[in-house]
Parts: C-alpha cells; sequence; structure tokens
C-alpha cells in the first residue's frame, strides 16, 4: 500500500498540563447520540467540487442504536462536512451542513 491509498483521520488533541505533568487527551472529530426511541442511520459527507458546481459525497455511513453514540474520524473539517439521517423504513433526509455552534478553544471551525 502507498501512503497515497492511506485514509486521512482526524482527532481533537487537548493537552492539559497541571505540577509538570501532562495529560493527552485524543477525542473522535464528530460524536452523535442518538436519543431517539429507534434505530438512527447517520451518513456523513464532504463537499466537494464537481463540473457542475459543489457536490456533497458520501465518506462515512453508521448505524446507531438507540441510546448509544457514535464517533467518526473519518471526516475532514476543511471540506465543510455534511450529515443526512435515516429512520428505519424512510428515505435519506436533505444533507444538512454541520457548523460549529460553540466557538470556544476546543473547537475544530469557527462558527459561521
Amino acid at each position: 500500500y502507498g501512503l497515497s491509498s492511506l485514509k486521512r483521520l482526524h482527532f481533537l488533541l487537548r493537552i492539559k498540563s497541571q505540577n509538570g505533568l501532562c495529560d493527552v487527551y485524543i477525542e473522535p472529530i464528530l460524536r452523535v447520540l442518538n436519543l431517539l426511541p429507534c434505530q438512527l442511520v447517520c451518513q456523513l459527507g464532504e463537499s466537494q467540487n464537481a463540473s457542475n458546481g459543489r457536490k456533497i459525497v458520501p465518506t462515512d455511513e453508521v448505524e446507531i442504536p438507540v441510546g448509544k453514540e457514535a464517533k467518526c474520524i473519518s471526516i475532514d473539517c476543511s471540506l465543510k462536512p455534511h450529515l443526512s439521517v435515516r429512520l428505519p423504513g424512510t428515505r435519506w433526509a436533505s444533507w444538512t451542513r454541520i457548523v460549529n455552534r460553540d466557538q470556544n478553544s476546543f473547537t475544530w471551525r469557527p462558527t459561521e
């Protein structure tokens, strides 16, 4: 396998130092928690240039059981990530841009 075939992974890295000891926290870039009374399927996508404008290209699909959390490390924050959800027996919802609403030192992208 060459380096071009490797998939890029993205993490949030937080370093905490106290009394000369450093704690390093590695967290996933995105977490989705299913609080619905049924299974939820999420599709993650990234915005890419196409011949007729920009389009969303699906990158990952995750099934989330009731009350569980899914974590994603394969989405590239610089490519304007989007999310689409589906409940059992329904069609995919339209793509929704993931925008960071909590702007602080731990966030990965400025709020729009």
